[in-house]
């Protein structure tokens, strides 16, 4: 067949790009996940900080990777993508994998407690990209539909971004051994992406190699998003603030609630659920839908892609699927879902800390299990370490370092140091730094 350029084979080389760029982010900076004070207010609504007075400000928290592989896995630019990599790439991938982007920006914070109770309250900035992706889409593209014959694979992508920002207001109450605790947030969005429905399954006949795609597709955008067919697609992400969104268009709520219990004057966990909530996205709001099925004449995919400097597939099927396209009045989109599960251990100048994290982003589900320890040093230096495991990767070591000079506080923490040295090898990297003032 003359001319084919598939939808899924265009998405593969679409990922690989994206990883490249990433990248340079990647070199950055990073995340760490266990603080303490207000800071841990973010983590845990219920926490009772130590500090009557707490002013926070200019506090960034960034975590950016990709779960699939690293950028080494596909080739460098002595050492190019080939058939054979991405087969021992697709080898070593899980059966979905995500590449993500999230970033928290604090521009001010205020926690007060009086007594028994804390109130804390701020402005802050978020963005929360995610494009998950699945191993079916690799293998189609390493070993051809030859490799799948009388098999359903799924090639569908998912895709979540929004940018938003959010004042909140929150409170919590220390009532001995069981603290409780909750944070309600006003967001504005300013702009969105997101899939809600992405079934793109490929079968491929085992007698005339006849192709039928199955697909039953819905997305979503809002000052993102704009896309005629699967070939036509333009996705334009931070086109900047506009104040017009800070507190007018694009509302929604969500909340935070967390409990503590002190299980002994030194040990104390908690439990928390964040980020519940949606936004209404109703600032050219567009929608995209497509149900239905397409068989084609018998080919064997892997006979038309050619790998030589990149990833070229000569065209064909370029307007595959026509998405239908209307204007609703507005849509809503949830955000990112946390759910955590933290115990601490404080020794006169030290502290053990273990926290569970399972994240609900669109499509995929991801958990974390961060290990960490603090040393606290002549009364104004603070060091710790910390050990982190998700997603198939077992080596996520990082640093905290935290200084104290009278009301003034800072801090910087690093998940996978790594990163800082060998940034293609990795697969994550986390950077979360802050300033406050503290009486």
């Amino acid at each position: 067949m003359q001319n084919t350029k598939n939808f899924y084979l265009k998405f593969w080389a679409f990922v690989l790009i994206s990883c490249s760029q990433i990248t340079a982010i990647i070199a950055q900076g990073v995340g760490f996940a266990h603080l303490d004070d207000a800071w841990a207010l973010d983590i845990n609504p219920a926490h009772t900080p130590k500090n009557t007075l707490t002013i926070m400000a200019g506090g960034i928290d960034l975590q950016v990777g990709n779960d699939g592989f690293s950028i080494n896995q596909i080739g460098t630019s002595s050492n190019p993508v080939t058939r054979e990599s991405l087969e021992n790439l697709s080898r070593n991938m899980g059966t979905t994998n995500q590449f993500f982007l999230d970033t928290r920006i604090k521009t001010l914070g205020l926690a007060v407690k009086l007594g028994k109770y804390t109130i804390h309250a701020g402005h802050q900035f978020r963005q929360q990209s995610y494009l998950s992706y699945t191993r079916d889409l690799f293998d189609l593209a390493a070993f051809g539909n030859a490799a799948y014959l009388d098999q359903t694979l799924d090639i569908g992508p998912s895709l979540s971004h929004q940018l938003y920002n959010e004042l909140y207001l929150g409170g919590s109450v220390d009532l001995g051994r069981v603290s409780i605790g909750g944070t309600l947030r006003k967001l504005n969005g300013v702009e969105n992406a997101f899939s809600n429905k992405t079934k793109l399954n490929l079968y491929t006949n085992p007698e005339f190699y006849q192709i039928t795609l199955d697909y039953d597709l819905e997305y979503f955008g809002s000052r993102t998003l704009e896309l005629d067919n699967l070939d036509n697609l333009d996705v334009d992400l931070n086109r900047g603030v506009n104040f017009r969104n800070f507190l007018i268009n694009n509302n929604g709520w969500s909340v935070d609630l967390g409990l503590g219990i002190k299980l002994n004057e030194a040990t104390s966990m908690f439990v928390s659920a964040r980020d519940l909530g949606t936004i209404t996205w109703d600032r050219d709001p567009r929608r995209y839908t497509k149900q239905g099925s397409k068989t084609f004449e018998g080919i064997n995919l892997a006979d038309y892609l050619t790998i030589s400097d990149g990833v070229s597939i000569e065209d064909s099927i370029e307007s595959l699927i026509d998405l239908d396209v209307d204007r609703p009045r507005s849509y809503n989109a949830p955000i990112v879902g946390r759910y955590s599960l933290g115990i601490t251990h404080q020794m006169e100048d030290a502290r053990l800390g273990a926290l569970f994290e399972i994240a609900n982003t669109p499509h995929h589900t991801r958990r974390t299990l961060h290990l960490s320890a603090q040393k606290k040093l002549k009364n104004l230096f603070t060091l710790g370490m910390s050990w982190s495991i998700r997603e198939r990767q077992w080596t996520n070591i990082g640093a905290l370092v935290i200084f104290d000079l009278g009301p003034i506080h800072a801090m910087v923490a690093a998940d996978n140091l790594w990163a800082i040295v060998q940034p293609r090898q990795v697969r994550g990297f986390g950077l979360q730094t802050g300033f406050a003032l503290k009486f």
